[in-house]
């Protein structure tokens, strides 16, 4: 991993004034490897389901690597389409992977006698399944019936350090998690800590350990002398363990269910109310902010923790069809595009936050453009509308911190005036890290 300069020091909740030692200084230094911004390009891990990903020196040639997606509402279509160009020893192959998201799929590994051959197979699929240029992929155009391209993210160098810099014994994450079951009452509220050995009530977070990519340690959710939970909104305290009302679940499982695609409907195992640490601060900056909504993120099973340790970011490489922002979806079956799954038994299962989002005043647009790195002037944030949307007559709401945040709960309906959209599903867009903050963690079968 290259060198790079640390930003300012990040110091554990519990620390006194003046106390160095060895333990404070790794864990330092982990907490600045995690936000550190990389300055070169992302690293391209090959698809675990591939079998060279288990072999050493096996590795994506530069950055030939896709991830696509094609979803028709009135089919009930929801796939994925992953190539990868592959360098095996003096060998050159092409893996292609493709199903409804949420399954493995089907799969193809071509070997080819030189490298250019290989490139040539690569974007002549990339054509065939965009009409897109692998050239011009930059200014990629959605086209109807073809796929589009997502940008799905990987293992960045910021996760490169969550599995390369020792993460010292006992000290905690800046992040409180809270088990949202009422069937659960042994479960506590308390901070991710590795000291604990309980296997219950775990949530899976990456290590270096293991021969895959993807390889998790257990991280206790535990009754500690943490600071109690600042936001308790939807929340009644007990004298033993938090738990919040009946109304909240409820909520957030018709959302998923609603919005969740009845290709292969999502099955919510766990949620976990997640406040971090310093973020209620940063998100009081858009108090004046309106028009706020609870909305989905999907990401890589990979860097769940460092999105909890650092929060979701805008990447220097970050990029999309609407351009340099932070991504949400009103259905869960299009954030559903950008999770990667781990193998749990018989079952897949992914995670998938929900972020509260100031939206503001909304810019609407019906075509790409991954120029964008700002709303218009006026405009607070940007919304690719889509073909269809949640029933908004449907949407219910919460009070979160003393103002009211919609919640979609009906199933998604066409929208007949952005049937001429590029978007199947609609987009939700911000520029600025501060623009959300997260509230819920959750662990889907699939």
């Amino acid at each position: 991993t290259p060198k790079r300069k640390p930003p300012a020091q990040c110091e554990g909740p519990d620390k006194k004034k003046g106390r160095q030692g060895t333990e404070e200084d790794n864990f330092r230094s982990t907490a600045e490897a995690l936000k550190a911004a990389p300055t070169e390009k992302r690293t391209v891990r090959v698809d675990p389901s591939c079998p060279l990903s288990h072999k050493p020196g096996a590795q994506v040639h530069e950055d030939y690597d896709c991830t696509l997606n094609q979803t028709n509402i009135g089919n009930n279509n929801n796939k994925f389409y992953i190539i990868q160009l592959l360098e095996d020893g003096g060998r050159f192959a092409c893996w292609n992977r493709w199903g409804r998201v949420g399954e493995v799929g089907q799969s193809k590994l071509s070997y080819f006698p030189s490298l250019e051959d290989a490139k040539k197979d690569f974007e002549k699929k990339f054509k065939d399944k965009t009409k897109n240029s692998w050239a011009e992929r930059e200014h990629f155009v959605a086209q109807p019936g073809k796929y589009t391209l997502i940008e799905v993210q990987g293992e960045e160098e910021a996760q490169e350090a969550v599995v390369k810099v020792k993460w010292p014994p006992g000290k905690l994450l800046r992040c409180q998690l809270q088990l949202l079951d009422p069937e659960a009452p042994e479960y506590k509220v308390g901070w991710a800590s590795r000291s604990s050995r309980a296997n219950r009530g775990t949530v899976p977070l990456p290590t270096g350990h293991g021969p895959l990519p993807l390889a998790f340690l257990p991280m206790s959710l535990e009754a500690l002398r943490a600071p109690p939970l600042g936001d308790q909104s939807g929340f009644t305290r007990t004298s033993g363990p938090w738990h919040p009302t009946p109304a909240l679940p409820q909520v957030i499982h018709t959302y998923l269910k609603q919005t969740g695609g009845s290709y292969r409907s999502p099955v919510l195992r766990h949620a976990w109310k997640v406040n971090r640490d310093g973020e209620g601060d940063r998100f009081q900056a858009h108090s004046t902010l309106g028009n706020r909504r609870l909305l989905w993120h999907g990401t890589n099973v990979a860097v769940v923790a460092a999105i909890l340790t650092s929060g979701l970011r805008i990447m220097p490489h970050s990029g999309g069809r609407v351009g340099k922002g932070i991504y949400f979806a009103s259905e869960n079956s299009k954030s559903a595009c950008y999770v990667t799954t781990m193998s749990c038994g018989a079952h897949h299962i992914a995670y998938m936050f929900l972020g509260e989002v100031a939206l503001g005043r909304e810019h609407h647009i019906t075509a790409d453009d991954n120029s964008l790195k700002q709303p218009p002037p006026g405009f607070d944030s940007v919304v690719a509308r889509g073909h269809t949307e949640p029933d908004p007559t449907q949407d219910t709401e919460l009070e979160l911190d003393g103002r009211r945040v919609a919640v979609p709960q009906g199933q998604p309906k066409p929208c007949p005036e952005f049937s001429h959209s590029s978007f199947s599903q609609s987009e939700y867009l911000i520029y600025q890290e501060s623009q959300c903050r997260l509230r819920y963690l959750l662990e889907v079968g699939l």
